[in-house]
């Protein structure tokens, strides 16, 4: 018998594709099953881009994203295409079948083959992935347990909670692709790509600046017919949108409804998630009970490491060395960094660096206890080098009113504070010159301000210059080694986006012949809505950190320049150094 080398090929080919279809086969014939037994919905769930790249390629190209059932179907239909390619070609290289098919081997067959054997080749690969995702979801389902996300990354994202609205027909058009940008970020800022995350957002704003409005409005229709499985979702993704409308009484009632709809279900990590959020918003209106649902969140998922971050920031503010409460402040920072050291990790560090003079000492101390907790782990005592992902994602200081923690006595976390309050003044002022013997600066201000005094903070030196209408914090530190401003700039944003603050506008001021980095935004919370913009003013190993703030946005649409005039005016006593 003559065989020729062409049959032979292909009959290789013919045998490993056909192993290849028989290792698909078994998932494929489940998850049809399960689609026609209603166990699972079709498209599925979605697959995420973790190359931003990918998700703004996307958007530039007008292409949706991926659901996995049709994604591994394709996948399977792909390595089924090589197989019978294979096969036929097998059959017609046989000299029983020469007399009635035969292929002229040229260029274009030579080629169109091995496209087929390649394509076959990376659609399996796929699919092998595919395979492992269904199956966690069927195998989930089959033991009656709380759904993982199929593509987590990270802790943050093992118990993530799918927007309804994904896939959902009746949008339009460019709410469908914000919502997907949206939706993209979100996930990358659980998976700790928090700057990622940021630009994508603002890739969604762009393309709806009403993104959040009409995410309601149609979340709120779905609402009102819904089953007892989607009605969690669907309010916990109300709470989020109201959170960016500022509408955050609302949030915490649809916060509490998706936490009573996951509890129903006996989705415990899940509720852990909502309670999280329901804490942070309560928190923010002044209400001491959100350090309770924090706790609680912890207890339903141990693994919570945001509701850690949120314990320990709660208590480090509030108390320092020797106090019972800065033990725990500390204690709960390593249970983040315990729970995912990748996600949590550069959050903490953020944190401390953001709050305390003494951060670097105490994340040494955090450290020992991740390591004397978790035997066998290694994390870097010494903050992160320059380059590094974590310091990347460090915010600076916290200056101002943000989040000021005079809204939690130190006896229960009750009570609030307001910022002080002056007196009405003009818009037009004249100047004064406001001289700093203690730090060595001087700054041009209106004759109408007057000092404020503010309770210091963790042993910082904080002071307010200001009036009825507008207010400067000053809070003064050392930074070394100094950051390059495309660093601190990076700091600063992922600092909003953890902090929620919207309409963040990132820009660059000249102060004594060179460039400093500065940020105007907006926040609402248990303060009251506050327009703000923060002066980064660095001059050798110094940070002098200026917050100019009011509570109008008309107020601020006029005075924003003649701030940064005042801040232009910043200079040292002894010379610029």
């Amino acid at each position: 018998m003559n065989i020729s080398p062409v049959s032979i090929i292909f009959g290789l080919a013919t045998v490993y594709f056909g192993g290849k279809i028989w290792h698909i086969i078994p998932t494929f014939f489940k998850l049809t099953v399960a689609l026609l037994t209603g166990i699972v919905k079709w498209p599925g769930p979605r697959i995420h881009d973790f190359d931003r790249r990918a998700s703004l390629i996307r958007k530039h190209l007008g292409a949706g994203y991926e659901n996995l059932f049709p994604t591994f179907i394709l996948n399977a239909l792909g390595v089924l295409g090589a197989f019978i390619f294979s096969i036929l070609t097998l059959i017609s290289s046989t000299q029983s079948m020469s007399g009635y098919i035969r292929i002229n081997w040229t260029f274009f067959t030579v080629v169109l083959t091995l496209f087929a054997f390649i394509g076959g080749e990376i659609s399996f690969k796929k699919a092998q992935k595919n395979i492992l995702q269904v199956k966690s979801i069927l195998s989930d389902h089959a033991k009656k347990v709380e759904p993982k996300a199929v593509d987590s990354q990270s802790t943050e994202t093992e118990y993530a909670i799918e927007h309804p609205l994904i896939g959902y027909r009746n949008l339009p058009s460019n709410t469908k692709r914000a919502m997907d940008l949206f939706y993209e970020s979100t996930r990358h800022h659980q998976d700790g790509n928090v700057q990622t995350g940021l630009i994508l957002y603002k890739e969604a704003l762009k393309i709806d600046p009403n993104l959040h409005k009409n995410a309601r409005e149609s979340l709120l229709k779905m609402a009102q017919n819904c089953n007892s499985s989607d009605e969690g979702a669907i309010f916990y993704w109300l709470g989020i949108h109201s959170v960016y409308l500022m509408d955050r009484r609302q949030a915490a009632i649809y916060y509490e409804k998706a936490i009573d709809a996951f509890n129903r279900i006996g989705y415990l990590k899940r509720e852990s998630r909502a309670r999280c959020n329901l804490g942070d918003i309560k928190m923010g209106l002044g209400d001491p009970s959100g350090m309770e649902e924090f706790e609680k969140a912890v207890a339903l998922n141990p693994k919570n490491g945001t509701a850690y971050i949120n314990i320990g920031v709660t208590y480090y503010r509030i108390s320092e060395h020797g106090d019972p409460r800065f033990e725990k402040a500390l204690d709960a920072f390593a249970n983040a960094i315990i729970a995912d050291p990748d996600a949590y990790k550069p959050l903490v560090l953020s944190q401390l660096r953001s709050i305390g003079y003494t951060w670097r000492e105490d994340w040494e101390d955090i450290v020992r206890r991740v390591v004397s907790r978790t035997p066998g782990t290694r994390i870097k005592s010494d903050p992160p080098a320059k380059n590094s992902d974590a310091l990347q994602t460090s915010p600076k200081k916290e200056i101002g009113f943000t989040t000021n923690p005079q809204i939690l006595k130190l006896e229960g976390l009750k009570g609030s504070q307001k910022r002080p309050i002056g007196f009405r003044t003009p818009a037009k002022k004249s100047q004064k010159t406001y001289r700093n013997e203690k730090h060595g600066f001087e700054i041009d201000i209106p004759v109408e301000w007057a000092p404020a005094p503010i309770p210091k903070q963790g042993g910082k030196d904080l002071f307010q210059y200001g009036c009825y209408d507008e207010a400067f914090n000053f809070e003064i530190g050392p930074l070394f080694p100094e950051p390059p401003l495309e660093q601190t700039e990076r700091d600063f944003m992922l600092f909003a986006m953890v902090r929620r603050f919207s309409g963040l506008k990132i820009g660059r001021i000249a102060v004594g012949g060179k460039e400093h980095v500065c940020a105007s935004y907006f926040i609402s919370d248990g303060m009251g809505d506050r327009w703000n913009k923060k002066y980064m003013i660095v001059f050798d190993k110094t940070e002098y950190a200026i917050t100019a703030t009011c509570n109008d946005q008309k107020w601020f649409a006029q005075r924003e320049k003649d701030w940064d005039a005042i801040i232009q005016s910043f200079r040292m006593v002894t010379g610029f150094r």
